[in-house]
């Protein structure tokens, strides 16, 4: 459920992978029960995306598979999202 508490993600096109991994875990480290659920999800299916994109050049039905497997979480992250 986000609503104006809810810390929002984002990373700067300047910004260091090291730098973003240590806001998300800064966040999880202070947030609730509930927005750690769904910064989890969105780091899974986010990961999935990457492993996904990683793959297309080279086994396209695996990364079809996992971009599908993406969309499936989503899905039932849905509810929590709202």
């Amino acid at each position: 459920m986000k609503d104006s508490n809810t810390p929002h993600l984002s990373t700067s096109a300047g910004g260091s992978l090291e730098a973003a991994v240590d806001r998300v875990a800064d966040l999880l480290v202070t947030c609730d029960d509930e927005t750690r659920y769904q910064v989890s999800l969105e780091i899974a299916i986010r990961a999935i995306e990457v492993a996904a994109l990683t793959l297309d050049g080279e086994d396209a039905e695996r990364s079809s598979t996992l971009l599908r497997m993406a969309r499936d979480i989503e899905a039932m992250a849905a509810p929590h999202r709202e």
